[in-house]
């Protein structure tokens, strides 16, 4: 059997194969198009909406194939010999695959990208053949190589690419292992056969990589489980035979700690597989449709991370009249991008979806002096106009507020009274009371997040404690049982990651972050180790956090220090500092902090200064400032927000009672105050969010 169709079997490879919901999001659709032959495939995708794959190059002809680097709307060959594949691509846009070494000759090497976009021969593990399919964030390249005779065994490989310096990642027992794919924490899953040469399993492996540690993740029931993607949760999906092996099925594995593999059905047919999970916990693959009739692309959410809990055609996703058939969905990148291939035309071609920008219609403040919240419709563009009412009566002294992912039900936490407040939102964007209207909360409560699936709410309370409730049907909060959980002394702010499986707490007395796993029935579970240290000074006091879009990195304000810190997020939800030349220094007191939709800019608010620092985000999480690098605020700013759609950025400015507009250059990231510049907010706002 030859190397590459034994890789293809395990799930590395799949080179030549032809193979209205209530899901909310919806795709706009490009063909990148072709090297000049009949034929594309994509088979990775970065969040800059570059993508990796394989197009023939000859006029009229579907082989050979050439390795693509598709990136602002061109498509570039990438070099190597005769044939060649681009399988994975990280976020700075390095790309690797395989090519073959010689024409008409079936021995094959991975190959990664250099600075100056050529291709870097890997080498192999001693044997004829190599196939690289996978880098992360860090550079760190899995794939799979022959190391003599009839072994072919799954490798790992760091820059600066020494060829024939790959790590021998090693098998489940059998002659074959394939790696698949690598997450930021250097996790790495594939297959493996067996010792009993008939069943293969997906494994993980993790640093340091010794021998004997690659760890067997079962399967369906069937003999056969091929891992395809992990993402920054240490999240695995793939695909499995269930019991009686007469079906193939996508599967999700949470591995931290490692559980029960979840079947995710098909789209009626007797096969699915899962090709690659983002951060936010979104799967996309290929599924036979009912009696098997064609190959879908699909797209899957759990119910816990938001979505819909079940498998959905990513054809009734896209606009009707486009012309395509999606066929099978290869890549998801942390902002929602989506690659593969389908057909358009009659020919089998590359395609990338984006998800359409979400169009928010409403704006909430919440007013501390005046106990209210102000209600705003947002313009097309960026500005702010105050509803009728334009107000709506909340608890005692309101800081932070919250939305349902829904956009249906909006909650209020009341400092003086130690309440939620519970509304429901109009279409025409009015909160109205529930009933009840409040339920209690520990002291003096400071700030409030809704998971990512809009189940559970959670309460920082001023008393060292986080109240948990349960979010009903009709928007109504239920204490859990117990109902709350310790934090350290003196919190300040609540994050929950993207993926719903995490929260975070900052405490300023402790100078800590309380980190916390998120249980299936909405309790937090103080992870091991429970907190990590912040600030360096005594009077370093974290007064915020937000997490990435991509779950990768988190960013902690700490005032007293006036500094931002960037703390990377481990497989386990454990944060752990980055380099000391990672933090970034901002003037004064740093009081609130946002991060862009994209995940490409960072906005602090400094208290003292009156401005908003302007960050970019490199592929490594580290923040750099902006020239120039400051913005000018309203008086006494107590709160920051970045629009769903990235385009604009509004502070709440105590001090003026107005609420200060910003257009985003999409390009750079800087703000320009929008004119008129501001909007009244006469209460004191102090906090801002978003409905759609």
């Amino acid at each position: 059997m030859h190397f590459l169709s034994v890789v293809r079997r395990l799930g590395a490879v799949v080179l030549l194969c032809g193979a209205h919901s209530s899901f909310a999001q919806s795709y706009t659709v490009t063909a990148p198009g072709t090297l000049g032959g009949t034929i594309s495939y994509g088979y990775s995708v970065n969040a800059n909406g570059q993508v990796a794959g394989a197009s023939s190059s000859t006029a009229g002809r579907a082989l050979p194939l050439a390795a693509f680097l598709y990136s602002g709307g061109v498509m570039k060959k990438l070099g190597g010999g005769p044939g060649s594949n681009a399988l994975g691509i990280n976020a700075s846009g390095t790309v690797v695959g395989f090519s073959f070494v010689k024409p008409n000759s079936p021995i094959t090497h991975a190959f990664v990208t250099s600075a100056a976009g050529g291709p870097i021969d890997l080498g192999t593990l001693g044997g004829p053949l190599s196939v690289a399919n996978a880098i992360n964030a860090n550079g760190q390249v899995v794939g799979s190589s022959t190391t003599g005779g009839l072994s072919a065994h799954a490798f790992l490989i760091n820059a600066p690419y020494t060829p024939n310096s790959m790590k021998d990642l090693g098998t489940l027992g059998g002659p074959i292992s394939v790696a698949t794919a690598i997450n930021a924490s250097g996790q790495v899953v594939g297959s493996s056969l067996k010792k009993d040469f008939l069943t293969t399993h997906a494994f993980l492996i993790s640093a340091p990589y010794t021998a004997g540690s690659m760890q067997d993740l079962g399967s369906l029931g069937g003999l056969v489980t091929v891992a395809r993607g992990i993402n920054t949760s240490g999240q695995v999906v793939g695909s499995s035979m269930p019991k009686g092996n007469q079906a193939i099925h996508a599967f999700l594995l949470n591995t931290a700690p490692l559980g029960a593999m979840t079947d995710l059905g098909t789209l009626g047919g007797s096969f699915s597989q899962a090709n690659a999970i983002n951060a936010t916990g979104q799967i996309v693959g290929a599924s036979y449709t009912a009696k098997n009739a064609a190959s879908h692309a699909f797209i899957y959410q759990s119910s816990a991370q938001g979505g819909s809990g079940r498998m959905v055609d990513l054809n009734t996703l896209i606009p009707a009249t486009s012309g395509w058939v999606l066929d099978s969905a290869t890549s998801i990148a942390d902002n929602g991008d989506i690659t593969g291939y389908g057909t358009v035309n009659g020919q089998t071609q590359a395609f990338l979806l984006v998800p359409t920008v979400p169009v928010a219609k409403f704006v909430y403040v919440t007013e501390f002096d005046s106990n209210t919240v102000s209600m705003y419709s947002l313009g097309s563009n960026g500005q702010l106009a105050p509803l009728s009412p334009s107000t709506v009566t909340t608890g005692g002294a309101p800081v932070g507020i919250a939305l349902s992912p829904s956009g249906k039900y909006a909650y209020v936490a009341n400092t003086a009274d130690g309440t939620v407040s519970m509304y429901s939102v109009g279409g025409n964007g009015v909160l109205t009371p529930l009933s009840p209207f409040a339920v209690p909360t520990g002291q003096t409560p400071v700030d409030i997040v809704v998971s990512p699936s809009g189940q559970y709410v959670y309460v920082a309370n001023g008393d060292g404690t986080v109240s948990m409730y349960g979010a009903g049907g009709n928007g109504v909060l239920t204490q859990l049982n117990p109902s709350t959980v310790a934090t350290g002394r003196g919190p300040t702010s609540i994050a929950v990651s993207p993926s719903g499986q995490y929260a975070y707490v900052t405490n300023s007395t402790d100078r800590t972050v309380s980190m916390y796993s998120v249980g299936s029935n909405g309790q937090l579970a103080p992870l091991s180790p429970f907190t990590v240290t912040t600030g360096g000074a005594p009077e370093g006091a974290p007064a915020g956090i937000a997490v990435s879009p991509s779950g990768q990195y988190a960013y902690v304000i700490i005032n007293g220090d006036s500094v931002v810190s960037t703390y990377s997020v481990g497989g386990n939800g454990v944060l752990t500092p980055l380099d000391p030349s990672s933090t970034v220094a901002i003037v004064a007191h740093p009081d609130g902090i946002a991060v862009s939709p994209s995940g490409r800019y960072a906005y602090v608010l400094d208290v003292s200064d009156n401005t908003v620092s302007i960050y970019s985000v490199g592929g490594d999480g580290v923040l750099t400032p902006l020239n120039p690098s400051t913005v000018a605020t309203g008086t006494s700013p107590f709160g920051i927000a970045v629009s769903p759609s990235g385009q604009y950025v509004y502070v709440a400015s105590g001090g003026d009672n107005a609420v200060s507009m910003y257009s985003v250059n999409a390009n750079t990231g800087m703000l320009t105050s929008l004119s008129p510049p501001t909007v009244p907010a006469p209460g004191t706002p102090r906090r801002i969010v978003f409905s759609q």
